[in-house]
């Protein structure tokens, strides 16, 4: 049997649960994070799971041992949802707060978000993308979207709804 910590996490009603075998024995850990609604969750690059809370419009960094470091975007009620890292290594996320516009937003893992318009009322699917920028869909847009680590945007149309 391997040794270690393995993770995973639910979101679900405000609350992270947590299996954690680190012996024989499986615990299963619960943590609270008031008023929260969390969306996305991903391991960043400092080993920590960030996750997007959509309750309290804010990006939290949780570590493994339990602490919350709850970190609010500059615009208010965006709707944090989708997180990737992106291969500039800060962590890269969806807001969504309607149209005609929504942003996309970067979180370096010292706590510093930058937030981009992007050219869609309706994103989704956020990824990093091997060409060193990030990627997304632009639904209303018909196309999917790439956009640089300094903000600029490109839309590339698809047939359909990507």
């Amino acid at each position: 049997m391997r040794r270690g910590v393995a993770v995973l996490i639910g979101l679900v009603a405000g609350m992270l649960a947590g299996l954690m075998p680190v012996s024989a024995a499986v615990i299963v850990v619960e943590y609270a994070i008031p008023n929260s609604g969390p969306n996305g969750i991903v391991t960043g690059p400092d080993g920590n799971l960030w996750i997007t809370d959509a309750g309290n419009n804010t990006i939290d960094r949780f570590t493994l041992s339990g602490a919350v470091t709850a970190y609010p975007l500059p615009t208010a009620n965006v709707i944090p949802n989708e997180i990737t890292v992106g291969p500039d290594g800060k962590l890269w996320f969806l807001e969504f707060n309607g149209a005609p516009t929504v942003k996309i937003g970067k979180i370096t893992t010292g706590g510093t978000v930058t937030e981009y318009t992007t050219n869609s009322g309706f994103t989704s699917g956020i990824t990093a993308g091997p060409d060193g920028n990030i990627w997304f869909n632009a639904r209303d847009l018909f196309s999917v979207a790439k956009m640089t680590p300094t903000g600029t945007e490109t839309d590339y149309p698809v047939p359909g709804n990507p």
